[in-house]
């Protein structure tokens, strides 16, 4: 967006996606050094979710990706939240599309293997908190 370029979900999906997973791979890649546990926003199985949302092809090498490059086998997903949700800058999706995204994401992970962990509906520091000591009591090794 800050460029001015075409690469966004609302103008070029595909180049989107392409960069999507080129910048998740990257991400992944670099926290592999990071000595403590790194929690990521964004996964790579999200771009393979976004693809098939948004019926577009899958950038060439994802599926490959999504088996090699793993997370722990726990994830936390943020459940759609009705109530909270808004439109943004770059949040532009109406509120049945945003639901089908979080239930697409759910699919995937679960497809690729995945255990999720749904985080609860509550205030951010609550969020937190409960994130925190549910991963302090599993292997997130």
């Amino acid at each position: 967006m800050n460029t001015g370029g075409c690469a966004v979900p609302w103008k070029d999906k595909a180049r989107y996606a392409q960069l999507m997973a080129q910048d998740s791979i990257e991400a992944y890649k670099a926290a592999m050094d990071y000595p403590r546990i790194v929690l990521f926003d964004r996964g790579i199985p999200d771009t393979l979710g976004y693809c098939r949302l948004e019926n577009i092809q899958v950038p060439e090498g994802l599926d490959k990706a999504c088996h090699e490059y793993r997370y722990n086998e726990n994830v936390f997903l943020f459940p759609f939240w009705s109530e909270i949700y808004s439109n943004d800058n770059e949040r532009k999706q109406d509120k049945e599309l945003a639901e089908a995204t979080a239930d697409m994401m759910e699919r995937i992970y679960s497809e690729l293997g995945y255990r999720i962990i749904r985080v609860p509906l509550v205030s951010p520091e609550e969020r937190a908190e409960w994130i925190k000591e549910t991963i302090s009591n599993l292997d997130m090794s």
